[in-house]
């Protein structure tokens, strides 16, 4: 218990110092690591995709503020990230997630072919 709370503090410092950054095709690296930021209206929500070059690039989502709080409009948003990365040839190979008061969900997936 003790580590996973400290995981999720390590996430979510790293969280606080991402800046957005111009939006790449180019994917041709040996990992991706995908972030999603699910907050109330204090912060925005989003994900973030970040390459092993340094580019990253920002993929806007909906707060979970009021009655309906946006769960499917962004579990579609999640799912349509995450299978992208995976037809791009990358296998997912770790993932983790924390709550409650922001929802922040890590994904990293490494190249197909540096897969054994």
């Amino acid at each position: 218990m003790k580590a996973t709370f400290s995981l999720f503090l390590f996430l979510a410092m790293g969280a606080m110092n991402m800046v957005h950054a111009q939006d790449t095709q180019k994917v041709d690296v040996e990992q991706i690591v995908v972030r999603f930021y699910e907050t109330g209206a204090l912060a925005p929500s989003e994900a973030v995709i970040s390459y092993s070059d340094g580019t990253h690039e920002v993929v806007d989502m909906k707060s979970l503020t009021g009655r309906t709080k946006n769960w499917e409009e962004n579990a579609k948003t999640i799912n349509e990230v995450l299978n992208r990365v995976r037809k791009q040839g990358y296998t997912l190979i770790s993932s983790v997630g924390g709550g409650p008061d922001m929802m922040l969900s890590t994904y990293v997936f490494l190249r197909d072919d540096l897969v054994k």
